[in-house]
């Protein structure tokens, strides 16, 4: 789910024929169609919430075209369940909606169930995006080191171009002088005389 635009993208499901109305591959959840409703009183509730088909027609509505596992008994309510990221108690990245057991109330050993199965699931999450983002920092580091690199090369090549320069500027200049000019590295060993020092020395 984006945060900004409160937008859900379908991840998965179990028993939904392909374009149903119960779950699309978006839904804006500014709007009032799906289960974009109950997405925002789950929101509001921070916590799972039940939807009775027989109480809401809406939602009746949303579920009439599902394949039911199991024994193939109708469902009768569905738990919306936010999942918030356990380093979070502010932003919910999605939800988990589960159809409820018609052959099971829905009691207090039930709801714990759906507590225990969501706060399992939100940590899962968690830990994805943590190790998304991991990623994503590496992947930065390594294109800014790259990045980098290729500045530093350029910065290398035009510092050897303006070297090349700047000694042929000397080359021409010392051709032209009238002394003796030379150049010896560490070893005592030349590296560069001018045509005056062969006629000063040489001749």
């Amino acid at each position: 789910m984006s945060g900004e635009h409160q937008e859900c993208t379908l991840q998965g499901s179990v028993g939904l024929p392909k374009h149903s109305p119960t779950g699309p591959l978006r839904l804006d959840l500014k709007e009032d169609h799906g289960f974009a409703p109950y997405f925002r009183r789950a929101m509001a509730a921070r916590e799972p919430i039940t939807v009775i088909f027989e109480e809401d027609p809406a939602a009746a509505a949303l579920v009439r075209d599902i394949d039911w596992k199991g024994f193939g008994d109708p469902c009768r309510a569905a738990a919306i369940c936010p999942l918030n990221p356990t380093s979070s108690k502010d932003n919910i990245l999605g939800f988990m909606v589960i159809g409820l057991n018609p052959r099971r109330p829905y009691n207090d050993d039930y709801h714990q169930f759906i507590l225990i199965a969501t706060r399992l699931l939100s940590t899962s999450l968690t830990s994805i995006l943590l190790h998304e983002e991991d990623i994503g920092r590496r992947e930065r580091t390594i294109a800014n080191a790259e990045a980098m690199k290729l500045e530093l090369k350029q910065q290398l090549a035009e510092t050897q171009k303006e070297v090349e320069r700047s000694a042929l500027k000397f080359q021409r200049f010392a051709e032209r002088a009238d002394i003796g000019i030379f150049i010896l590295d560490m070893d005592g060993v030349y590296s560069y005389r001018n045509e005056a020092w062969y006629s000063i020395l040489v001749s």
